[in-house]
């Protein structure tokens, strides 16, 4: 079945495939809707506006036509199953582009009350999925109409839990023809992601509140950048957030670890961030040059130093206190073939670095002639100078930048 109804600025088409609806409650008097079970399949749904509107807008008229938070209106459902779903929107005003193929998608719910802005769903599927949105070039950003409430009025939170998350093999493109494309690294204005897969449980929402215990995720971007597995219980609140039994492991670098920050209040963190107490604990982990290129491809510009795409960092560390008042318990890295680092102490009245007092006991750094040669510009190498071919320091650091005392030990062969 094929509709299409047009207005002078908008044009709608549904091509409707199969639909089955099978109602659980029906009460057009009270408003109640609730159906047991939704099935939709084989089915085009395209809306073009020449009109100031968007997605949100075209939400708020339906919430202000239909008060969705009155006590007579309630909808609400049980399971929903789409399957070869085509969704195609365009604001040509605010040049904006949206296109969606579902492949499939199930969700079940426990709850569903738009009255109380619960939701609870059992589980929420998507797989074999393509969504493709485009800002166009010189789009008009057009505000959303906001309903003016009163001092008296107390807006509860929404509540939403999905206790089993899975998506597979999903695609995902992101064009924001506004911004340049950049030519190296990862462009968040111009994002392909494919193969996105996540397997999660717990995942929940209340306010200012998130939490989720994700088994696994792995996408792949058009940068080159794979993310091969990220495993984590995760945790954000107004007071806090945490990272435990962190894997994170692209095909260049591996990270193990758990994080841990304490603060008086999330909306104050970007002011009071030097009061913040934190608590770090790395595993062995493996740092790849290449990965960081793909978030900050001019970063080997930057450095005086000859830093190869193929180059790692081994890293291991014990990090804990405010940040103001950094208590290091220990701090190992590796790098190339001879080169490892080894220390602990404490930094105090970051983030200033001017002002900042250190007190340091570097129990090693060992390096060798040809890590040296490796690592540093050879203008900065004369052919008159002769490295021994092991370096080795121990050293005690106290002071500031500017102002400090050291006592140190240089063997070399």
């Amino acid at each position: 079945m094929t509709n299409k109804y047009k207005t002078v600025n908008n044009t709608l088409l549904l091509r409707l495939g199969e639909l089955n609806l099978d109602f659980e409650t029906l009460d057009i008097e009270k408003a109640v809707y609730t159906f047991k079970k939704i099935d939709l399949s084989h089915t085009t749904v395209s809306y073009v506006s020449l009109t100031e509107s968007t997605p949100d807008s075209i939400a708020k008229t339906v919430e202000n036509t239909i008060d969705t938070t009155s006590a007579t209106f309630n909808v609400g459902f049980r399971e929903i199953n789409l399957a070869d779903i085509h969704v195609f929107y365009q604001s040509r005003i605010a040049g904006q582009i949206l296109k969606a193929d579902i492949g499939e998608f199930q969700t079940k719910a426990d709850t569903f009350d738009l009255v109380t802005q619960q939701i609870v769903l059992d589980k929420f599927t998507l797989e074999n999925s393509f969504i493709n949105y485009t800002q166009e070039k010189n789009g008009k950003i057009i505000p959303v109409a906001t309903t003016q409430e009163s001092e008296e009025t107390v807006t509860l939170p929404w509540q939403v839990k999905v206790k089993s998350l899975n998506l597979s093999k999903n695609y995902l493109v992101y064009n924001d023809e506004n911004q340049k494309p950049q030519p190296k690294g990862m462009d968040f204005s111009h994002l392909v992601c494919s193969n996105i897969s996540v397997k999660a449980n717990d995942v929940a929402y209340a306010g200012t509140a998130i939490k989720a215990d994700i088994e696994s995720m792995q996408l792949q971007e058009k940068s080159g950048f794979e993310l091969k597995q990220l495993q984590t219980t995760f945790l954000l609140n107004d007071t806090q957030a945490q990272i435990s039994a962190l894997t994170f492991q692209t095909a260049n670098s591996s990270i193990k670890g758990d994080m841990k920050a304490n603060f008086r209040s999330l909306e104050r963190i970007a002011d009071e961030y030097p009061d913040m107490n934190v608590a770090m604990n790395l595993e062995k982990s493996r740092l790849s040059v290449q990965d960081l290129l793909f978030f900050q491809p001019e970063l080997l510009q930057s450095i005086p130093l000859r830093l190869k795409n193929t180059m790692f960092l081994d890293v291991k560390s014990q990090i804990s206190g405010k940040v103001k008042d950094l208590r290091i318990d220990e701090f190992t890295a590796n790098t190339l073939d001879n080169t490892q680092l080894s220390l602990k102490g404490y930094i105090r009245n970051l983030p200033d670095f001017d002002k900042s007092v250190f007190r340091l006991d570097i129990q090693s750094f060992e390096t060798s002639d040809t890590d040296i040669i490796t690592l540093l510009p050879r203008a900065m190498l004369p052919q008159s100078v002769r490295l021994p071919a092991r370096i080795r320091l121990t050293a005690e650091f106290a002071g500031a930048l500017h102002s400090f005392n050291t006592q140190a030990t240089l063997n070399t062969t």
